[in-house]
């Protein structure tokens, strides 16, 4: 039984009573970003959208513990590539449909993806961590506390890489202006 104390500073708080996150307004909030990064970090599209599922699956499933944490985000991100991990170590991978040659009048793109493929080609070159830090900070416009979450490192770490992968993005971009 727990004690009480005459502040109520000490009591002990029971799990029921533990503010706690919605599941369905957790979902509602980050699933198009975890489907968005599983995709990125999956050999198809398909294998990052059942893996991101698995990974929703299992919070539901753990949601009394998951739901407390300080980022559940990340926790989930952490499942999905644990679960792209185990599917590649298993060896199995989804078939992919072939593409089809139907053609578009579509307006010329080429220099927003002539930028967006120099920006890609120069973050390939980065080191994995920081290509790591990189990606979710930039493409799943995640914070750095979450990004540590989800990569279990310290939130300095990723401060630090992630600074050192701007100048290093700036240098191989050609965009390094000396003030």
């Amino acid at each position: 039984m727990p004690t009480t104390s005459e502040d109520g500073a000490d009591d002990v708080v029971s799990d029921e009573t533990a503010p706690r996150l919605d599941y369905e307004d957790f979902f509602r909030q980050h699933h198009n970003r975890l489907f968005d990064h599983a995709r990125r970090i999956a050999d198809n599209r398909q294998q990052g959208e059942d893996a991101a599922q698995e990974a929703l699956i299992e919070a539901y499933k753990r949601w009394s513990t998951v739901s407390v944490m300080d980022q559940p985000v990340g926790w989930v991100i952490r499942v999905i590539t644990h679960t792209l991990y185990r599917l590649r170590k298993e060896g199995r991978r989804l078939p992919t449909a072939p593409l089809t040659n139907e053609r578009q009048a579509v307006s010329d793109p080429s220099e927003a993806v002539a930028q967006y493929l120099d920006f890609e080609d120069a973050v390939a070159h980065l080191p994995p961590r920081q290509r790591q830090i990189i990606e979710l900070w930039w493409k799943s416009d995640m914070g750095t506390k979450e990004i540590a979450a989800a990569l279990n490192i310290r939130e300095s770490s990723v401060r630090t890489n992630l600074a050192r992968a701007r100048g290093r993005l700036k240098v191989l971009r050609g965009n390094d202006t000396s003030e």
